[in-house]
């Protein structure tokens, strides 16, 4: 697979867009690919680049650990009492 390089230019923080996108996107993932998502997107790399090259290393992760870390769709958290 070739490489991929950012499509923008590295910034301090998101965009209003990527923030709204990333709100909707953490119902569906752990804090650990939203946070590689974020640092990423803060590095160039449009939304959908970003969500393909976390989902690639959390996919060698688990290959590595034999662990999931990926959370089912749709994520529904079980109400407490």
């Amino acid at each position: 697979m070739k490489k991929m390089t950012p499509m923008y230019k590295p910034k301090k923080d998101l965009s209003i867009l990527q923030k709204r996108l990333m709100k909707e996107h953490k119902k569906h993932h752990t804090t650990k690919h939203i946070t590689m998502m974020t640092d990423l997107m803060k590095k160039g790399f449009c939304f959908q680049q970003a969500h393909d090259l976390t989902v690639e290393a959390e996919k060698k992760e688990k290959k590595k650990n034999g662990k999931v870390h990926i959370l089912p769709y749709p994520y529904k958290k079980s109400k407490k009492k």
